[in-house]
């Protein structure tokens, strides 16, 4: 996604990102978890993962659900912007899948504050506690281990 792209300051001649600190681990954790696979997948399409009827929802069902999708993406991205400064966090692919609802959006996420806030909030609160499971020390543990492979003597 162009978002990651411009997070990770990823150069394309050498092929490298940027220095990878909490806060860009962190952005990148939340993306993939909640916007490619909790909104883009799970909740679009749930159907496909054995969530509720296994048919292809009504046209009315495929609109609640993308506006589902949309007010916990707008939240997640508010979430994640309040740590990564100026840079826009919008992937335009997504907001192409999901912005096509019936009825006036900026009235839907006007009066929704409230209810995005509280999904912020959520959000920011899942971020640190699942970062903080995967990195107890802040970062992943530099571990070796030796692996020993002992040949079987008596083939089967």
């Amino acid at each position: 996604m162009p978002v990651e792209e411009t997070v990770l300051d990823l150069d394309w001649e050498s092929m490298r990102a940027g220095e990878i600190d909490a806060r860009k681990a962190k952005f990148l954790m939340a993306q993939f978890l909640f916007t490619r696979i909790l909104i883009l997948q799970l909740i679009l399409t749930p159907w496909k993962y054995n969530i509720g009827p296994s048919t292809v929802p009504s046209r009315v069902d495929s609109n609640n659900l993308k506006i589902v999708a949309l007010l916990l993406y707008h939240s997640l991205i508010d979430a994640l912007a309040e740590d990564q400064g100026d840079i826009n966090l919008y992937d335009e692919a997504v907001l192409q899948t999901i912005e096509d609802i019936p009825g006036d959006k900026a009235f839907l996420l006007e009066q929704t504050q409230e209810l995005q806030m509280f999904l912020r909030s959520k959000f920011k609160q899942l971020i640190e506690i699942i970062f903080a499971e995967c990195f107890p020390q802040g970062k992943p543990p530099m571990k070796t281990r030796s692996l020993s492979i002992t040949p079987n003597a008596n083939p089967a």
